[in-house]
């Protein structure tokens, strides 16, 4: 009789881990297909147990709720991206770029450049280099996608949080906004 319990706890336990198996597989190809396919603005404390975004959440447990982060994952294997807009009124903001790892090149409010009209241009690519002066970020050799993070810390709430435009290969991949 023990041996039979044990037995179908046994063979209970395989079927679990494979259901599990099968689960991550199909998040996992669902998550890497959708890279392509229409690149938008997300807000990563907002949206941070939608199943969709949990892996470029999942290093994101401590965000203060002063300071907000917008995401964007992209394909840089496409051609350069640029980002064009208006900074929000804020204390700080940067624009990130993260290959998939744990570092990461920013350009923040110290080292922009915004032209007569206040905007900001700032292109990330393979096949440049990083620059303050030219706006430029580096997107590693061999690096086809990543994401892009927008932090904006303490926001004046009297003003609209301005999410700025995405291109590659002047193609618009993701409208410029205010929320």
């Amino acid at each position: 009789m023990l041996a039979e319990v044990g037995a179908a706890l046994w063979q209970g336990a395989l079927l679990l881990l494979a259901l599990l198996v099968v689960f991550a597989g199909v998040y996992l190809a669902v998550y890497f297909s959708s890279w392509g396919s229409r690149p938008h603005w997300f807000e990563a404390f907002r949206d941070r147990f939608k199943p969709r975004y949990w892996l470029d959440n999942r290093f994101w447990p401590w965000i203060h709720q002063d300071t907000k982060y917008w995401v964007a994952r992209l394909r840089f294997d496409k051609g350069p991206v640029v980002v064009a807009g208006r900074p929000s009124a804020c204390r700080y903001w940067s624009l990130s770029y993260y290959p998939a790892e744990e570092f990461n090149t920013s350009i923040d409010p110290q080292s922009v450049r915004l032209d007569g009209e206040g905007r900001f241009r700032i292109t990330l690519g393979q096949g440049i280099e990083d620059s303050e002066e030219a706006q430029n970020i580096r997107v590693d050799d061999g690096v086809t996608r990543g994401v892009i993070e927008l932090r904006i810390t303490l926001p004046d709430v009297d003003e609209p949080i301005r999410l700025p435009g995405v291109y590659q290969n002047d193609t618009l991949l993701v409208e410029e906004a205010e929320i």
